[in-house]
């Protein structure tokens, strides 16, 4: 039984780490060649593009996915489903962080001192960026960690299975409350330390440019703790007697 929920867990974990790397990956790259290349005009069309992404049935692309390669199930076609459901997404936090981070002077600096392709990206893009990188990255990791119809689509079998359908599973087809309750702590503790990191990070961007004060930093990790802590009584009070059989 330990066995069965470390595999669910693991290939949660890793197609969301997956799915977030490579939308954030496909996202900056984007998000680049729009700065790189404003006179191509570009911007409009993928935002157009990406906006689809947010209001469209996430069961299109599900299915647009089955008919363009047809038998393909598992890992990577749940990915691939992710990665174009995200990565425009990342390409709008980034090029947002490319207009507001590098200023002109930025850009004259470089020419001045003649900084190649690389030297730009490790002195100039990437302090800039890394806040929002860090962020978008964390946002589309806690989307595809509660990822459902996706993964119960292309994920083609017990092997690819997630909390969310197993889940599903434990109450709508077998109705094991206590499966069903051990799937809603995890879940809902992973989403919560991510949402910890997340909340740590803007505050973090906050920080450094507004330059907030110390004290609203203690002010939000004493919010936080209460929160934290009041939620896993919570839980635990209303799943022990379902969770002591395991």
């Amino acid at each position: 039984m330990q066995e069965f929920w470390i595999e669910i867990l693991s290939f949660t974990v890793l197609q969301s780490v997956l799915s977030a790397f490579l939308s954030v990956v496909i996202g900056g790259g984007l998000a680049w060649f729009l700065y790189r290349y404003k006179g191509l005009r570009l911007e409009r069309p993928l935002k157009a593009i990406g906006g689809l992404t947010f209001v469209m049935p996430v069961m299109i692309p599900s299915l647009a996915f089955l008919l363009l390669f047809e038998g393909v199930y598992g890992l990577w076609a749940i990915v691939n489903v992710h990665v174009f459901l995200n990565a425009i997404y990342c390409m709008n936090q980034l090029h947002g962080a490319y207009e507001s981070s590098i200023s002109v002077q930025k850009e004259r600096q470089t020419q001045l001192l003649r900084f190649g392709l690389w030297g730009r990206l490790r002195y100039i893009e990437w302090p800039a960026l890394s806040p929002t990188l860090s962020t978008s990255f964390l946002v589309v990791f806690c989307l595809c960690l509660s990822s459902f119809s996706v993964v119960l689509l292309l994920g083609g079998g017990p092997a690819t299975t997630t909390l969310s359908v197993a889940l599903y599973h434990s109450l709508g087809v077998s109705f094991n409350p206590e499966a069903a309750g051990f799937c809603l702590i995890l879940q809902v503790f992973i989403s919560l330390l991510f949402a910890l990191l997340l909340h740590k990070k803007r505050t973090h961007l906050r920080r450094s440019l507004f330059l907030q004060k110390k004290t609203d930093d203690l002010g939000w990790r004493s919010s936080f703790c209460w929160g934290f802590s009041w939620s896993i009584v919570f839980l635990c009070f209303v799943f022990w007697k379902p969770l002591r059989p395991l």
